[in-house]
């Protein structure tokens, strides 16, 4: 009962954010942001700059916590701090991957200067050098949990062997909330891109299908392994 209310109030809070895009854009408030692609570009990078800068803090922080002893309770707290810090990294580096694959879309799609996507691609590299990184700060960190490597084709598997009974549950906790998240996100986005096919007469055809066969091959990839269990 609480899965179909939980579902019903998803499937609510997609049609008003639908209704409010059609209203939005019936009531001539589109802005053509075409024009302003190198501004919006350039903004982008500089957010992913300050996400990079604020994670290499973060691992200044990290590397400096495991170069200190601490014993008994301090230590507990000194291992909650370090996990949360991992958490935080994480969050940065995909949003700054995320935002640099977006730059690099604009880019290609915009016909941009060359250096726009030379920098887009640069930035991605960075991105994933300081996830790998990070895994590294967090080997060092727990070494008598012998971590996985980021390249390690059995990551995921590795990852919850090696992590505790508490640990597993945070993270299966979180991996099962961002699953239910997914397909109200891409119906969210399914309505957005018919809305804009109708009311802008650009056919967003191509997108929809994409969406949806991700919406099909996400829920039948998860119903599938634990059917199989």
């Amino acid at each position: 009962m609480k899965t179909l209310a939980r579902t019903l109030q998803q499937f609510a809070i997609g049609g008003v954010l639908g209704f409010l895009g059609a209203m939005i854009i019936l009531g001539n408030f589109a802005i053509d942001l075409s024009q302003y692609t190198n501004e919006i570009v350039i903004f982008l990078f500089a957010i992913i700059v300050v996400f990079l800068i604020a994670t290499t803090i973060s691992f200044r922080q990290v590397k400096k916590l495991n170069a200190m002893n601490f014993e008994g309770e301090e230590e507990d707290k000194i291992d909650v701090l370090k996990y949360r810090k991992g958490a935080d990294q994480s969050i940065l580096i995909y949003s700054s991957t995320i935002i640099a694959i977006l730059t690099l879309s604009i880019g290609i799609i915009m016909s941009m200067h060359l250096a726009f996507m030379i920098i887009s691609i640069v930035l991605m590299i960075v991105s994933y050098s300081c996830s790998a990184y990070m895994m590294h700060l967090m080997r060092v960190s727990y070494p008598e949990r012998h971590l996985p490597k980021l390249s390690d084709p059995d990551y995921s598997e590795k990852l919850l062997a090696a992590s505790d009974d508490g640990e597993r549950h945070v993270m299966l906790n979180g991996f099962y909330k961002a699953f239910h998240l997914l397909p109200v996100a891409l119906f969210i986005a399914i309505i957005f891109s018919v809305l804009y096919s109708i009311l802008t007469e650009h056919n967003q055809l191509f997108s929809i299908i994409t969406m949806c066969i991700v919406l099909i091959v996400v829920q039948g990839r998860y119903f599938l392994a634990i059917r199989n269990k």
